[in-house]
């Protein structure tokens, strides 16, 4: 459920065994699974003032979602980061749940959202001033708008080149020569035929993203861009990335990340480390798309805390640089899946930490993790109608389209 804007995957994988037992509000979470709403949502309210303050609203506000109600929904879902006392939790929940920067937000969720920016969970305030940019970008407001997404930092300063073949996702590992060829003149052969080089970008769009479609083609496809990073001394970083498509980077001609799986994600999806050498440092982005996803990525350089490095700048021209010394990748752990896997391995999870679990597969684009969840929560209570009304979008999302109609039969 993110909360401003995505689907809600309602899971429930527990049955009211050992745990159940042991968990005061396994009362709402039965509720809940009968299909009993009024009930449930009027059980939670009424723990709003007991001991388990927090993780009552949190399912409260899933509760009223269920009913179509948004602000009530909403509402919950802001005294839950209210009422949740250990930090850890909290942060794990609004990451998992709150999807921000895409609609005009209410009073009430804009001094939330505000609030967040200073939150020091190095997920959830970009979060917050992408979802600010987006709000004041709607209400009017385009230089406050700017003000916001220039606070993310985004790696600018690129050059493209593309498109080469990528047909039933063949071009992933191929050498189509660009990773040898960084300097400004170097052409390269198309999937058309054509010679092509590097094509300058002016900028990228309003939030930060690098859409390659606005400058070639892009289905079937894999693009590249580059830009040439200045330290002013050498360093470790994290960089922190979001897109649409397969995706590989370079720094100083070596792979640091790669990911085979088409996903459309958020900013910050990846993690990964880097060296960054004193002086310039070529990054090199590889995105390929079929027709299932956009092509398209937004990159972030950061400490491990998530504070932006100073004295960074970009150039899209050709600068000299040291090629980098061969090292295996090294991907951080995502902490939101990180704090919820361990309790949903263990059998110990409650009803929450379930259902928020499977909405951060979805909202990060790992559709058939969100998948493996939500069926193995029908499997445990087939007779859930609102689970049912969102397995069954997700299956048809990823081309699932004879289990998406066996399940309308049901």
């Amino acid at each position: 459920m993110r909360l401003f804007s995505a689907i809600v995957l309602l899971v429930s994988l527990g049955t009211p065994g050992l745990y159940g037992q042991l968990n005061p509000l396994q009362t709402g979470y039965d509720y809940l699974a009968q299909n009993r709403e009024q009930e449930a949502r009027d059980y939670f309210a009424a723990q709003l003032d007991g001991s388990n303050a927090g993780e009552a609203a949190i399912a409260l506000s899933f509760t009223e979602n269920a009913l179509e109600n948004r602000a009530g929904a909403v509402e919950a879902f802001i005294r839950f980061a209210e009422l949740e006392k250990n930090e850890q939790r909290r942060n794990a929940y609004l990451d998992a749940v709150w999807s921000a920067g895409h609609t005009e937000l209410a009073p009430n969720q804009l001094a939330f959202t505000e609030r967040q920016t200073r939150n020091p969970y190095s997920r959830i305030a970009p979060l917050a001033t992408y979802a600010l940019g987006e709000h004041y970008y709607l209400t009017g407001d385009r230089k406050r708008s700017a003000e916001y997404f220039s606070r993310l930092g985004v790696v600018d300063g690129w050059s493209v080149t593309g498109p080469f073949e990528n047909i039933s996702e063949s071009g992933f590992d191929r050498d189509f020569g660009v990773l040898g060829g960084a300097d400004d003149d170097a052409t390269f052969t198309n999937k058309l035929g054509v010679t092509v080089g590097w094509i300058p970008v002016a900028g990228l769009n309003r939030q930060g993203w690098l859409h390659f479609g606005n400058h070639l083609g892009t289905t079937n496809s894999i693009a590249y861009a580059q830009t040439f990073a200045r330290s002013e001394q050498p360093q470790d970083v994290v960089f922190r990335l979001g897109n649409s498509g397969s995706v590989k980077v370079w720094v100083n001609d070596q792979l640091v990340f790669s990911e085979f799986h088409e996903r459309d994600t958020h900013l910050d999806t990846y993690r990964f480390a880097a060296r960054l050498n004193k002086g310039y440092n070529r990054i090199l982005v590889q995105v390929g798309a079929t027709t299932a996803t956009g092509s398209n990525f937004m990159l972030r350089i950061t400490d491990e805390a998530g504070n932006l490095i100073p004295g960074l700048s970009y150039d899209r021209e050709r600068q000299p640089y040291t090629v980098g010394a061969p090292a295996e990748p090294r991907v951080y752990p995502n902490p939101t899946e990180a704090y919820f896997r361990p309790r949903i391995e263990a059998g110990t999870a409650n009803f929450v930490e379930y259902l928020s679990y499977a909405q951060s597969f979805y909202y990060n684009g790992f559709h058939m993790e969100a998948k493996e969840v939500l069926s193995a929560a029908l499997e445990r209570y087939p007779k859930n109608n609102y689970l049912l009304s969102q397995l069954i979008p997700l299956l048809r999302n990823i081309d699932d389209d004879t289990h998406a109609s066996e399940l309308e039969q049901q």
